[in-house]
């Protein structure tokens, strides 16, 4: 199910609400974010959404998003749920999102999962990679089956290759907790180890990462009528995602990609 206009930009409202959310914690408590992805294209571009936008990004170093896990503890608002491994037992993504409570948006191909599926922003961690390229490269291998053995309780069922079916149900079986204290052990570097690329999830066109010196200072960038902080190398970063990014994409390209089986708004 697509959403109609309407549908579309209520979405963008409640997802611009936990955005605002994200950004009040983080100025209370000195804590380093920036809009990111399509929702840092967005700022630049549009000075909000993209208008087919659907989902919302924001990214923290390894660090900061640890401060911000803290702080929600005591400072996030009622309305709202922080979403990781270690506060919803049936979670098995990655990265965090922030949900809305009391409302519902739920994936299709996942509507056996079990965690909590308000309305949601992404938030990513941002975490250092090897500067040797054949390092580079067992460092995203071990990632990608990271992803995947995460994935795998949604592919064992949702997948329509057969086989593919069958290797996600055997690593489905493997504890997600172990997979998590992996990943940690990886991305959790001591400071004197870090260089000069940052690991990008998810973002093929930058597969492996994105200049430090771009994320080092922030700026701030108009959003919804709203300054909000931003990475200050944000043309350079752009640049490598999307090319000319200035440009709009051709119509057929105007299109969000989560589909959702059922969308449920807040009534407050």
């Amino acid at each position: 199910m697509y959403l109609t206009p309407e549908q579309l930009r209520k979405l963008q409202l409640v997802e611009n609400e936990l955005i605002c959310e994200v950004d009040r914690i983080c100025k209370k408590n000195n804590i380093k974010y920036s809009l990111y992805a399509g929702t840092l294209l967005g700022a630049v571009r549009h000075k909000g959404f993209i208008p087919w936008d659907d989902d919302a990004d924001i990214c923290f170093f390894p660090e900061e998003y640890e401060k911000f896990y803290e702080a929600c503890k005591n400072d996030l608002g009622e309305k709202f749920f922080l979403q990781d491994y270690r506060t919803d037992p049936h979670y098995r993504w990655g990265y965090a999102k922030l949900r809305r409570n009391n409302s519902e948006f739920v994936r299709e191909g996942q509507e056996h999962m079990k965690y909590h599926n308000g309305i949601c922003i992404d938030l990513f961690c941002l975490f250092s990679v090897p500067d040797n390229k054949l390092a580079r490269e067992i460092y995203y291998l071990k990632f990608f089956l990271i992803r995947k053995t995460l994935y795998s309780e949604v592919g064992r069922l949702s997948e329509k290759n057969a086989f593919k079916r069958a290797v996600y149900s055997l690593l489905s079986k493997i504890s997600k907790e172990k997979v998590f204290k992996y990943a940690n052990r990886i991305i959790y570097r001591k400071p004197s180890e870090l260089v000069n690329l940052m690991y990008i999830p998810n973002a093929k066109s930058c597969k492996y990462g994105i200049p430090r010196r771009c994320l080092e200072e922030n700026t701030e960038l108009e959003f919804e009528g709203k300054k909000l902080s931003a990475m200050s190398g944000y043309d350079e970063v752009l640049g490598m995602a999307y090319g000319d990014y200035m440009k709009l994409p051709p119509e057929d390209d105007r299109e969000s990609h989560n589909p959702a089986s059922k969308i449920v708004f807040p009534d407050d």
